[in-house]
């Protein structure tokens, strides 16, 4: 092939060559297609919450009734309130015939406390919320009080069961009592009522009484309560 022909084959190849790139860009592209957005509403999990200090108070019991009385007054239904401490005052009269000298004195001005608190809502009479829950809280401090005396008394019994039944419910109140009040248990009760719990469980198991640590436990949670007896106002004792 002559030098004259291959120009003329390489020109033809060129000329070919641009003929298809126009038509390529005459023709209509697809367009890119963004990825699909999800429009769904976003859920988020919450953050499992910290597990409660102590759990709901069992039924007829006197921290069950005040729970009830409590939940009440935030209600506005003072009627029903004041029925519930009724109730209260009725189980804490009972606790009367096994406490202590010194758990019937703190019953008896907590019973006082909350029968002049049931006329004035049965009468409507002005009682704020704040009030009412600070008498509440005073009441399970006596409660707790009362609970912690009858589990030393136990104890010297060698009734190692009932001391750890009242030891719990000792540790129960104190917990009630400082929720009540918004302050809440600062961690040094919180760790005083959560192994008076445990060692109080442990005894009503069965588990071989450890008298040191029983009277250790007792003597902890015994501070505990009078601390937080010192953080609430005491009402003028009529």
């Amino acid at each position: 092939m002559t030098a004259k022909s291959i120009h003329i084959v390489l020109t033809l190849a060129v000329s070919a060559s641009i003929v298809t790139t126009a038509a390529l860009a005459d023709e209509p592209q697809p367009s890119v297609q963004p990825p699909p957005v999800n429009k769904s509403p976003v859920v988020l999990t919450p953050s499992p919450s910290k597990p409660p200090l102590v759990a709901e108070p069992a039924a007829d019991t006197p921290q069950y009734f005040l729970q009830a009385a409590c939940a009440n007054c935030q209600k506005g239904n003072d009627r029903i309130a004041a029925a519930r401490i009724r109730d209260t005052v009725r189980l804490m009269r009972l606790e009367l015939r096994q406490a202590t000298d010194n758990g019937k004195l703190a019953l008896e001005r907590s019973i006082r406390e909350l029968e002049m608190l049931a006329v004035n809502l049965e009468q409507g009479a002005a009682t704020s919320l704040e009030q009412t829950r600070a008498a509440f809280a005073r009441s399970q401090q006596a409660l707790a009080y009362h609970y912690q005396q009858r589990a030393a008394e136990l104890r010297l019994q060698q009734k190692f069961q009932q001391a750890g039944q009242n030891l719990q419910a000792a540790a129960d109140s104190v917990a009630y009592g400082l929720n009540w009040v918004g302050q809440g248990a600062r961690t040094k009760s919180r760790d005083v009522i959560v192994a008076t719990r445990d060692f109080g469980d442990s005894l009503l198991r069965g588990t071989q009484a450890n008298m040191q640590q029983l009277d250790a436990q007792t003597k902890a949670l015994g501070q505990e309560i009078k601390r937080f007896g010192l953080r609430l106002v005491q009402p003028v004792d009529r």
